[in-house]
């Protein structure tokens, strides 16, 4: 995070080879839908594909900031924030997951991360099926809390957890399951604040009896509300199709369908035959439910905890991974090799029907927070970390007529205590090597922008870089490793929606408001969107101003390839 600042520079979906097959066969696999399920496909599914095709393109509108010591402009366009298709917004959403989850709700206490994976009779259910999903994520979390609490073994104590229900897999499947981040250990409360007692690793029995419980639990709750099908094979393969797209879709999705082998594709696994599971002591399976928690982050390892929730919030699948072959048909790196091949082949329609399933439902929250984490618990402002007390928030925006985007100068926060001597950092200094003067440090400057050589750094008071010392028995204090590796707070994602310039500068390393000619803060001068307006600015600048058109639909016939039984 402190690698120096480089200019911004717009992506080009355009140039993908995700963008030409969605914006080559929407129309087709929409209309190849139509006529073939009775229900048609979700509107949220439709909506997504036709927001990705508009993110990114500077004819559907963009803002302009503008540099008042050059006169220079730069135009930066308007995002989709999807959460299934876009590459580029899911990105943004895990790192500003990581960023609020790291900043805001985890404690400095450590982290063990537990994953369960359900039977392959049961994704298709939980991929359909929110109330499953959320029951399933339910049940898993209360045994990760039973677990813990009678491995630390205090009275009276709680403890919390967040999950991540992820629906893909690593070749572009449907493979649904949790990544859940529980605390290693329990809180106890004294007066207004929490003790952290670490407990012991689970052992072997202890995985297998979390693995047992939630089968169980998981069979009676989908038996009590009639999801569980009892009856004999043979008589549930007699029933029709499904005459909803999404529920064929899953069953696409879960379906083998073709491989091939790449002699450049990196692979993982050489045995054509599977390899049989080797379960060490974190890892029990339990009838198709498959339990592991190995994975454990340190109490003081701020950065590992973020690189971990950027795990567990990663987008459905790769943008690299995706190749069009010469005939059409559209190949996707597997993650790991299956049987000696390395690429899942498919047509264009059907890779589109598996991007389908891995969109999620709309107002379905993909990160869920447990016990003490929850929104409602009593615990949640007593193990939530805080920032430095002199720390001051972004002063908000308000409206002016010269100046809509103009932001409000902070109040100056009031004079901090007397500190005992020495303090533990030194004092900022200028690029040119002098002392910043006490000017610098009457109030704290939040930009993340840098600025010109000749000036001076803007610096958060050195009171907050000493403010969070604190016993090491009060985890809900920012250590001081956390606040210095966010320059001091000028990273510090202060609410849950992390604002995109600081999102930017927090994940690549660079501001998007800085210069690109002169290095000095832009400002936001104005939102255009009028088509007009829109067109007239591009065409002056020699760029593409009209949005490119999605091409119509199709026969499918001859690129479908979506029969079950034959896949």
């Amino acid at each position: 995070m402190r690698a120096a600042s480089t200019s911004y520079t717009p992506r080009k979906p355009h140039d993908t080879a995700l963008y030409r097959i969605v914006r080559e066969h929407l129309a087709t696999f929409v209309a190849h839908t139509e006529a073939t399920y009775a229900a048609p496909l979700p509107r949220y599914v439709v909506d997504a594909f036709e927001r990705y095709i508009a993110c990114g393109d500077f004819s559907r509108g963009f803002i302009r900031c503008h540099c008042d010591a050059c006169a220079h402009d730069v135009l930066v366009p308007f995002s989709c924030k999807g959460r299934g298709v876009c590459p580029s917004c899911c990105a943004r959403r895990m790192c500003n997951e990581a960023a609020s989850i790291t900043d805001r709700i985890l404690p400095n206490a450590p982290v063990r991360q537990w994953v369960l994976s359900l039977p392959f009779e049961l994704r298709g259910l939980a991929a359909t099926k929110p109330d499953v999903l959320t029951a399933l994520g339910r049940i898993f979390a209360e045994e990760i809390a039973r677990v813990t609490k009678r491995l630390a073994d205090v009275a009276g104590a709680e403890t919390g957890a967040i999950s991540f229900p992820q629906r893909f897999g690593g070749s572009l499947n449907l493979h649904v399951h949790f990544h859940t981040l529980a605390i290693d250990g329990v809180f106890e409360k004294s007066d207004d604040s929490v003790r952290v007692h670490e407990a012991p690793p689970p052992e072997k029995a202890d995985v297998e009896d979390v693995a047992k419980r939630v089968r169980d639990r998981a069979l009676r709750w989908l038996r009590r509300h009639r999801y569980l099908d009892e009856r004999a094979a043979e008589e549930r393969s007699n029933e029709p199709a499904a005459a909803a797209p999404m529920d064929d879709f899953s069953r696409i999705a879960l379906a083998g369908g073709d491989f091939l082998s790449r002699p450049f594709a990196p692979s993982k696994q050489d045995e054509h035959a599977p390899r049989e599971k080797k379960l060490g002591r974190f890892a029990a399976s339990h009838h198709g439910f498959d339990v592991h928690c190995a994975v454990r982050i340190a109490a003081d390892d701020d950065e590992g905890r973020e690189r971990l929730v950027r795990y567990c919030a990663r987008p459905p699948f790769a943008l690299d991974r995706i190749e069009v072959l010469k005939d059409g048909r559209v190949t996707y790196l597997m993650k790991t090799a299956r049987r000696g091949s390395t690429h899942r082949v498919m047509s264009p329609v059907e890779f589109l029907a598996r991007l389908a399933v891995l969109i999620p439902p709309p107002y379905f929250p993909l990160v869920r927070y447990h016990g003490v984490f929850a929104a409602r618990s009593a615990w949640r402002h007593l193990v939530t970390p805080k920032p430095p007390a002199s720390y001051a928030r972004p002063a908000k925006r308000k409206p002016c007529k010269d100046s809509p985007d103009a932001p409000v100068p902070a109040k100056p926060s009031p004079p901090p205590p007397a500190l005992p001597p020495p303090l533990s950092l030194p004092r900022e200094t200028s690029p040119s090597g002098t002392p910043a003067p006490a000017s610098a440090l009457a109030e704290p400057v939040l930009s993340v922008a840098p600025l010109a050589r000749d000036a001076v750094v803007p610096v958060v008071p050195v009171v907050a870089a000493v403010a969070p010392v604190a016993p090491a028995a009060d985890p809900t204090v920012i250590t001081v490793k956390h606040w210095n590796r966010l320059l001091e707070g000028e990273l510090f994602a202060a609410s849950s929606r992390v604002d995109w310039q600081l999102l930017l500068h927090r994940t690549f390393g660079f501001d998007a408001l800085t210069c690109p000619k002169c290095a000095k803060k832009m400002r936001i001068l104005a939102t255009i969107i009028e088509p007009a307006v829109v067109r007239k600015i591009l065409r002056h600048l020699g760029v593409r101003a009209d949005p490119l058109p999605l091409a119509p639909a199709r026969d499918p016939t001859g690129q479908t390839n979506i029969d079950f039984d034959a896949a």
